[in-house]
């Protein structure tokens, strides 16, 4: 009976059972009061099945056009709130065949192969290897970021980079702008660590951090044929900016106990010419040696330079030598005349006169200033050059009545050289200064024969020149007992020749003194020579006239050691692309004069022959400035 089935169940009838609706909705055949549905197992839901599963299910829209399917696609990822998946839908699907397989790529494209951000030192680097203006940088970088590739830091983070290439103590004012000689030291050396490799510091003990030593060269030099600005100067009414004095030095090597931690790869470039002092003056003696005694007196009283370094503090002691000079400034600091040897005495008279030098006392702080490499060539080239003019009256001073001939063999000599290699020999340049300039001498003696030929003089002689000016050049150590005895055949040979023209000041130093001058350098010859600021005249007209404001003097002297001080920072420098030197095949006679070069190789890279991409090379700068 109903009652009594009701009365003994009474226990489990009253538990209230739940069922989830998912359970049922699959399982509706197995409830109590169903009728309908299928046995076996329970079905999955679409995302759950398998691929086999899935294509079953989805057989009846095979039969619908693709542009539905597509169109149905988007429409569905769009009310879903998936725009982006909708648009990648649409343009895969509605442009042209080759837009899905590029899409594909650029997908599993490794992520080295995508553009990188430059860092705004390297950006820096890039501006000042290019010579752009901040104009042209922000043109460029509002292109490239219209081309999704945004690879270029803003302009404020370059002018962040170029903050940290100035040095502190930066003192300007209308006519001149002056570093801290200690400052600058600091600063140079603080970059330099930065650029070189982590693991050269890393390799050193505690100790040998504390016994690092840096070598520079620094010098002087005047330029004339600056640029007249229509600025009126506030302090100094009577100044001439027309005349610049400038006065640099070019860090060489660094090293710790014998071991060459870094080695400048440029010393005759501008790429590591640092500037100390800009001034507007005329160079005269008086102003040569005040300047030089200046910073020779802040020379004495510099301090080893201390820097941390991963926990570890890094000492670096300074060394420089003074070989950026000219004859000029060497005659002004040793107070001798300009016909006169610095470094003997020797007069005119007593120049062709060989065995009188073998008695002469030279003076030791002489010959520290090096053999001044790059107006050796132009001497040397322009004291044969002058012996061509007089060959046929063979007298050193041109009497009144010669003055014609030597003038009309002048002009034969020259249309020669015009006609047969296109050199301007001895022709006026406007401003000062003449064609005569290192790329002109390099030439003469590269072609000992045809210079013979049109000038009359000995092609023995010629030839020897050049190979004691190539290996002078070279950068590479120089065997002293071969150089001597072959720059004094030299000099024979020159006095039994033309003994009636008297050796100039240059060339005696060369085949005298040159041997003693390069026993006394530190460093190999090469590389103390002068060219690097010889070539800084060049780029301080430049940057004057294309990279300072005009608003003033004081402003226009400030951005100009601003980019002196950019262009030479040696951070920034070892991230530029500098061209590949050019090599140049060394001849026998020029490999007798050198000691073992790296790797037996006759072909070895010529410093003197460089063409940096920042700057030209020096041997196209002329001997303007009292050179």
């Amino acid at each position: 009976m109903e009652s009594r089935f009701l009365l003994a169940n009474a226990k489990w009838l009253d538990v209230a059972l739940t069922f989830k609706a998912e359970i049922a909705e699959a399982n509706k055949t197995n409830l109590p009061g169903t009728s309908s549905g299928s046995r076996g197992r329970p079905k999955k839901l679409f995302p759950e099945s398998s691929s086999k599963t899935k294509k079953r299910k989805v057989e009846l829209l095979l039969n619908i056009t693709p542009e539905r399917l597509n169109f149905a696609t988007e429409m569905t990822l769009r009310k879903g709130g998936r725009r982006d998946a909708a648009r990648i839908v649409k343009e895969i699907t509605e442009s042209s065949p080759q837009r899905a397989t590029k899409l594909k790529k650029a997908f599993h494209r490794p992520a080295k192969d995508l553009p990188k951000k430059l860092s705004s030192e390297e950006a820096l680097a890039l501006f000042v290897d290019t010579k752009l203006t901040k104009h042209q940088y922000t043109v460029i970088r509002k292109v490239s970021i219209k081309q999704n590739a945004n690879i270029y830091p803003g302009y404020d983070q370059l002018l962040d980079a170029k903050k940290a290439c100035y040095p502190k103590s930066i003192k300007i004012s209308e006519i001149s702008a002056e570093v801290n000689l200690q400052a600058l030291l600091n600063h140079t050396v603080q970059r330099l660590i930065m650029s070189i490799e982590e693991r050269l510091l890393n390799e050193l003990t505690t100790d040998e951090k504390k016994n690092i030593k840096m070598i520079y060269k620094w010098g002087c030099d005047g330029a004339s044929g600056q640029g007249h600005y229509k600025q009126k100067f506030t302090n100094q009414p009577q100044a001439d900016d027309s005349f610049l004095f400038v006065i640099s030095m070019v860090p060489l090597q660094m090293t710790c106990n014998g071991k060459v931690l870094w080695q400048n790869p440029k010393p005759s470039s501008t790429s590591y010419c640092r500037p100390i002092k800009l001034i507007f003056k005329k160079e005269t003696a008086e102003m040569t040696k005040k300047e030089v005694a200046e910073i020779e007196q802040q020379i004495s009283g510099l301090s080893c330079t201390e820097l941390l370094h991963q926990n570890h503090r890094v000492m670096v002691s300074h060394q420089l030598v003074m070989t950026m000079v000219n004859g000029k400034v060497c005659n002004a600091v040793m107070g001798q005349s300009s016909q006169k040897c610095y470094i003997c005495g020797a007069t005119p008279t007593q120049m062709n006169n060989l065995k009188s030098h073998q008695t002469r006392t030279v003076n030791p702080l002489a010959l520290t200033f090096g053999i001044s490499n790059l107006h050796a060539w132009i001497r040397c080239f322009e004291c044969l050059l002058h012996i061509a003019y007089r060959v046929n009256t063979k007298t050193w001073q041109i009497k009144k009545h010669d003055k014609e001939a030597v003038e009309l063999r002048k002009k034969l000599i020259q249309d020669k050289f015009k006609e047969e290699t296109g050199l301007l020999v001895d022709v006026p340049k406007p401003g000062s200064g003449t064609t005569n300039d290192g790329n002109t001498a390099r030439r003469f003696f590269k072609n000992p024969e045809i210079s013979s030929r049109i000038t009359g003089i000995n092609q023995e002689l010629i030839k020897r020149f050049g190979v004691i000016l190539e290996a002078i050049s070279t950068g590479h150590k120089v065997n002293l007992d071969a150089f001597n005895k072959y720059t004094f055949a030299t000099a024979e040979m020159y006095v039994k020749e033309y003994g009636w023209y008297y050796m100039p000041a240059s060339v005696h130093k060369l085949l005298i003194h040159g041997g003693d001058i390069i026993s006394s350098a530190i460093l190999p010859i090469g590389q103390l020579s002068e060219e690097a600021q010889e070539a800084r005249n060049k780029n301080c007209k430049g940057f004057r006239e294309r990279h300072s404001r005009k608003f003033s003097r004081q402003e226009t002297m400030e951005d100009l050691m601003h980019m002196l001080l950019i262009t030479s920072d040696p951070l920034i420098t070892s991230l530029r692309t500098h061209q590949q030197k050019k090599s140049s095949t060394l001849s026998p006679d020029v490999l007798s004069l050198l000691q073992t070069i790296p790797e037996a190789s006759t072909e070895i890279e010529l410093d003197t022959m460089d063409t940096d991409t920042e700057e030209d090379s020096p041997y196209e700068l002329s001997t303007s400035g009292g050179s």
